[in-house]
């Protein structure tokens, strides 16, 4: 498993849980621009824990990354840094009305889910990657889904 973070990890783990979305099939066609190559790729970094390269992160969620480059030229900060790419997530990459990207306190545990509050709001969130965490643990989600959890 990757051991330091990194800009390019970081964004796959936020990036990979919208990875059904954009290989959705409409009447048997794909209408993904993410090919079956590039999808294996992406999964085994995120299941062995290896760091993406920006190329295959440009292939496969170009809109992201163009935004997440225009980001950074905006507040005059290196693209795939941690810092800028967290930032990016957490605080610049939600869609109108409807808050994609959310912190939350961790405050149940079970085998599959985990219970946490968000603002006012109670819900079960699902932790994809299998992160340590403990009651009280501060976490980012991503459409209620663990992305990643900060110190």
């Amino acid at each position: 498993m990757l051991l330091e973070k990194s800009g390019p990890w970081l964004f796959l783990c936020y990036a990979w849980i919208c990875v059904e979305e954009g290989r959705k099939v409409k009447e048997g066609e794909k209408i993904s621009r993410i090919t079956d190559d590039d999808f294996s790729r992406m999964k085994k970094c995120v299941e062995c824990g290896i760091e993406p390269t920006s190329a295959l992160l440009q292939r496969c969620y170009p809109k992201s990354v163009n935004d997440l480059r225009l980001f950074a030229r905006n507040f005059q900060m290196d693209t795939w840094s941690y810092d800028t790419v967290a930032m990016f997530w957490r605080e610049h990459h939600n869609h109108g009305s409807m808050r994609d990207v959310a912190k939350a306190m961790v405050c149940d545990l079970s085998d599959v889910s985990v219970q946490v509050i968000s603002g006012s709001r109670t819900f079960f969130a699902y932790n994809i990657y299998g992160l340590q965490l403990e009651i009280g643990n501060m976490v980012y989600l991503h459409r209620d889904k663990i992305a990643e959890k900060v110190n």
